[in-house]
């Protein structure tokens, strides 16, 4: 508090306060945190409103695993999941998550818990109830257990770079189990990118007989949406089958049925069902189908708008659960900061993975992985890459991410240019400036000369993305080395007056109004321009034949209408080797000065 002016500080024990000069901030240090000191913080004014703050929340961290335990039980019966946190988190006020695993390559966030002004707010899945109070620990009970229920658990401290947690599995006893009847099973083997496949579809019926309707279903991974790749229905005694794109069908079925794959790729990657309509769901045993890419790791994430939820995809070489392989997943910025936001090493038989803040593991860990972003911000742009741990920079390729932008951002960052003006025979460089790095966006573009107020249109240089890189056409009297990111340099060795004009750099598929054009001017060799010292009513020598276009006279005429030309001291027999200028005298303009109100023209030896 303030006595007689000057500052008088208590500070608590665990906390230090060293400049008592105040402004608009303060900083107070804690040289050696605890979980004691976990919790919610908030700077006020004595005197200010109650609401009128901000708190925030310190959380400290301690070392060791987050576990959990089930117990498996007969069907329909009751069970209790108990999640085991590596510190009390009613004190330290972290957010926590609970997420299920299905054995069908399901994930659902089954708890949800988040601290909202010094009370927990928990939403829940259907199916399960929270038991008692949340401290180090928290228990859930299963009222009435399922198939549905099976599968892996795992609980997590989230929004913060955490330590390890360890997975708990549960599997129904095994002699209800056993009484549970499958329907229908499928099977589809593993196959390289390209190669061809086949989905055989096994059915407890011969559907041909039972005349029952049938469903392939196809779950992608990374959580996209699951797509109907077969429908087949009984119309008059005939079965009617429509089939997606990229999938082959020969509308036979009987107890099975065949459907090809003539070029997987990735997007055929992961989960089917075959399904028989008439029969619980229970009774569908999917199957995965894993589309192994040719010696590379790569990976995808799609583009998403501000705020929104996206998954990033590893594609792996090999199946990491059989080759215990450790891996990695690397963000590059577009400020160029790297970070590993995703480590995972195997520990004997379990798999311990790190995430940073704001990405999370989804489903299990095979020949791929998926890491979902629910709050995608600029933060998170920039390029991606899956490393199997050993196999250097040569085993992946890079993905990028890159948010969506809306009509306004999209007309506020549009492509320009720039080209400084040169004397005839000279060299120049015309600067393409993009809104964003063509070479992470992989955008095709051109750059267009327009000629003289716009009479041309001609690409002098067209580039297109193909597999091995950039493949650029330039035209004659320009050169580009084929270097792009932001910024491109189209370079002129020789200037000419067939150069001068209108230059512009366009993104293809973008507007066509969705550039910024310049000018390039290029002064012919008659006249050198030379500097002269300031002064008030300076007017030049100057041959007309220094300003190439009609534009240019206007806009230096509009600057400098007190200026005039003195065209007697150019135009006359006599030569002069010095630069000359020339006081005003009281007339009107003539015509237009130079653009740089100090320059003036030495005369050479020209006829008249």
């Amino acid at each position: 508090m303030w006595i007689e002016d000057v500052l008088d500080c208590d500070t608590a024990s665990g906390y230090e306060f060293h400049n008592h000069t105040l402004t608009d901030e303060l900083v107070i240090k804690v040289p050696h945190a605890s979980r004691d000191q976990s919790g919610r913080y908030v700077c006020l004014a004595l005197g200010s409103a109650s609401e009128a703050f901000t708190s925030c929340n310190f959380v400290v961290m301690t070392a060791g695993l987050t576990t959990c335990a089930i117990s498996s039980v007969k069907m329909m019966s009751q069970t209790s999941l108990t999640c085991y946190f590596p510190e009390d988190v009613s004190k330290t006020r972290a957010d926590i998550s609970v997420y299920h695993h299905s054995i069908q390559g399901h994930t659902d966030t089954v708890m949800s818990c988040v601290w909202k002004k010094e009370k927990l707010s928990c939403s829940i899945l259907r199916g399960y109830e929270i038991s008692g109070n949340v401290t180090d620990h928290v228990i859930l009970k299963v009222h009435n257990t399922s198939e549905t229920h099976e599968g892996t658990y795992n609980c997590q401290i989230t929004g913060f770079t955490s330590a390890p947690y360890d997975n708990c599995s549960f599997e129904l006893e095994k002699e209800d189990k056993q009484q549970l009847v499958t329907t229908s099973s499928c099977n589809i083997s593993s196959v390289q990118d390209t190669e061809a496949a086949e989905l055989v579809c096994t059915f407890s019926v011969d559907v041909n007989v039972s005349r029952q309707d049938i469903n392939v279903i196809h779950l992608p991974y990374g959580g996209k949406k699951v797509v109907d790749i077969l429908t087949c229905v009984w119309l008059e005694e005939q079965l009617d089958c429509m089939t997606a794109p990229e999938y082959v069908f020969n509308s036979t079925v009987t107890d099975q049925l065949v459907i090809r794959v003539p070029r997987a790729s990735r997007d055929h990657s992961g989960l089917y069902t075959c399904q028989v309509h008439g029969f619980e769901s229970t009774g569908f045993a999917p199957c995965e189908f894993i589309v192994l890419t040719a010696g590379i790791t790569k990976c995808e994430i799609p583009s998403v708008k501000l705020m929104s939820q996206t998954s990033l995809t590893c594609y792996f070489t090999e199946d990491l659960s059989e080759t215990r392989s450790d891996f990695s997943v690397y963000h590059h910025s577009v400020q160029g900061l790297k970070d590993a936001v995703l480590s995972c090493g195997w520990n004997k038989e379990k798999l311990n993975c790190t995430t940073v803040r704001g990405y999370e593991v989804y489903v299990n860990v095979t020949n791929h992985v998926t890491l979902m972003i629910y709050n995608t911000t600029k933060n998170h742009e920039g390029l991606y890459n899956c490393q199997i741990n050993g196999l250097g920079a040569v085993g992946y390729e890079n993905c990028s991410f890159q948010l969506q932008k809306d009509n306004k951002q999209l007309l506020e960052t549009k492509p320009s240019c720039n080209i400084s003006s040169v004397k005839e025979s000279e060299a120049a460089e015309l600067i393409c400036t993009f809104s964003d790095d063509v070479s992470v966006t992989r955008q095709n573009f051109k750059v267009i000369f327009l000629g003289q107020e716009g009479r041309t249109n001609v690409g002098i240089l067209i580039c297109i993305w193909v597999e091995d890189g950039l493949d650029c056409t330039t035209s004659p009297t320009y050169e580009f080395n084929n270097t792009v990111n932001r910024q491109l340099v189209v370079r002129i060795p020789r200037a000419s007056r067939d150069h001068r004009g209108t230059y512009a750099c366009y993104v293809l598929g973008s507007q066509l109004d969705g550039f910024e054009s310049c000018e390039f001017i290029v002064m012919t060799v008659a006249t050198q321009l030379l500097k002269c010292p300031a002064a008030d009513n300076v007017t030049y020598g100057f041959l007309g034949s220094l300003l190439p276009t009609q534009s240019a006279e206007k806009k230096a005429a509009a600057s400098y209408s007190h200026l005039f030309w003195l065209s007697s001291p150019i135009l006359t027999s006599s030569f002069r080797s010095t630069p000359t200028c020339h006081k005003a005298r009281q007339h009107p303009p003539l015509s237009s000065p130079p653009q740089d109100p100090h320059t003036c023209t030495q005369n050479r030896e020209y006829p008249v």
